[in-house]
């Protein structure tokens, strides 16, 4: 079975058999390709808004939701243009394993987002660490890159990251921004680098000035390796 198929069918699991109920508040993104190279974790989509629920109340079927939802991601990455048109340029730039030149290929071709959340509503918001552990399984990125201390934290806590010399290092993700770590799973070993998130609360106001340098660091030692 293919890697978009495997998703899929998680996809599925996340939305339900009642689609009319939960398009508007689960929330899951499709790859466009059957192989992308890096998988990016987020830790919450925020509620839907403006044409992407005008859009939502017009679609019945799971393909359609998890079409507007991709759109919906594209849109968001372009809004946060002078934090992502850094990162992209970062990303080209230092990953020097990448199969072709980000600039040539568009971001869905190279990159898989997934989200922590899978269900928001305006009370609640409900993570799914495991459901995260199944999309990497399937996927297998050449990298790993997690954004945002709350997503940051449920692999902290897991046993599923390795960080040498722990002791030196309490959860907060600006200790560890950047560094380059292994992210380890049923035999599965993948280079995996905690990002502070992109917010400007989060990132302009922590380490603005050093945010891609440590990137870069990285980016580079994953090159190495």
């Amino acid at each position: 079975m293919s890697v978009k198929s495997e998703l899929r069918k998680i996809a599925e699991e996340v939305f339900g058999n009642d689609i009319e109920k939960t398009k508007k508040d689960r929330v899951f993104f499709m790859p466009l390709v059957d192989k992308p190279e890096i998988m990016i974790i987020m830790q919450n989509p925020g509620t839907a808004q403006g044409w992407e629920l005008d859009k939502l109340d017009k679609a019945h079927d799971l393909d359609k939701c998890l079409g507007i939802y991709n759109k919906a991601l594209l849109d968001w990455l372009k809004s946060g243009k002078d934090f992502f048109e850094f990162f992209f340029q970062t990303i080209n730039k230092f990953f020097t394993k990448l199969s072709k030149p980000l600039d040539r290929a568009k971001i869905s071709e190279i990159f898989y987002f997934s989200d922590l959340c899978k269900l928001r509503t305006k009370r609640n918001i409900i993570e799914d660490y495991h459901m995260i552990l199944r999309e990497i399984n399937i996927v297998k990125p050449k990298l790993i890159l997690c954004f945002g201390g709350m997503a940051w934290s449920k692999f902290y806590n897991s046993d599923n990251i390795s960080i040498e010399n722990q002791s030196q290092y309490d959860h907060y993700i600006t200790q560890i921004h950047g560094d380059l770590l292994t992210f380890n799973n049923e035999n599965v070993e993948i280079p995996f680098i905690p990002l502070v998130h992109m917010s400007p609360q989060a990132y302009g106001l922590t380490i603005k000035d050093s945010y891609f340098e440590n990137l870069e660091e990285g980016l580079e030692e994953y090159n190495s390796l």
